[in-house]
């Protein structure tokens, strides 16, 4: 008898989501997704220089020694 009712409140909810995933989700979304390429991209460059540094440390170490 109230099948209507919750068959209006359906549609306001799709309604509601569509409008949500058309506009502001997808701002959200290009967000995000620049933001874990940043972070990413830092990590990256992170572990990059931390393995040179120490590939650097280790190369001066031994000519230190052999210098000796």
């Amino acid at each position: 008898m109230f099948d209507w009712i919750s068959d209006a409140i359906d549609w306001i909810g799709d309604g509601i989501s569509s409008l949500w995933d058309n506009t502001i989700g997808s701002a959200v979304d290009t967000i995000t997704d620049a933001i874990w390429d940043v972070m990413f991209e830092w990590l990256f460059n992170l572990i990059l220089v931390l393995s040179i540094s120490l590939d650097t440390f280790y190369s001066n170490k031994n000519y230190a020694t052999r210098k000796i």
